[in-house]
């Protein structure tokens, strides 16, 4: 489900936002890969073995998982900054980029809850999560650039979509894993 809502967002928004500003929102999505990149190093499968381990101890683990991803995205947060100054891109695309660092920390933090799901085999409470939030941002996303905000409201609902995501499974997450 979710990869067919992002074939819909996507084939909508490489029609309405055009070449220039479709090719600059790839290039948003390339920065966003290689910043989550940072935030995950392998850590997911570690964390899951670990927890499905040791389950009387799956909060002292995943707080230490989730601090050490939270620090591999705050430290690489600037070097991404600083990437983007240095490939002297503009001020609008430099703010674009800013804003998608922004919502992958957020999403860090919703892949970080979904450690505790697999290892406790809860499957379905992720992907419902998941699927609701790819929902809300392919029909946002799709809104936005039907009422032509364009390339930076697309990137504005991403982040508020992370964020809700982030939210969302914080609060199942405490009430019914932890």
């Amino acid at each position: 489900v979710n990869k067919l809502l992002t074939v819909a967002f996507v084939v909508y928004a490489a029609r309405v936002l055009g070449p220039s500003d479709f090719g600059l929102y790839a290039l948003l999505g390339s920065f966003s890969f290689f910043f989550t990149f940072f935030g995950n190093l392998g850590i997911g499968p570690m964390a899951i073995r670990e927890i499905a381990r040791n389950r009387d101890k799956s909060e002292e683990i995943f707080n230490h998982v989730l601090s050490l991803r939270l620090t591999l995205v705050l430290v690489s947060y600037p070097v991404l900054i600083l990437v983007a100054c240095l490939l002297n891109y503009d001020d609008e695309l430099i703010f674009l980029i800013i804003i998608t660092g922004a919502s992958s920390i957020f999403s860090v933090f919703s892949h970080s809850f979904g450690i505790l799901y697999v290892a406790f085999e809860r499957f379905k409470a992720p992907s419902l999560i998941n699927m609701l939030v790819a929902f809300i941002n392919t029909v946002a996303g799709i809104a936005v650039l039907y009422l032509d905000y364009g390339l930076r409201g697309v990137v504005l609902i991403a982040l508020f979509g992370n964020i809700a995501g982030t939210v969302i499974s914080n609060i199942w997450v405490r009430k019914r894993v932890i």
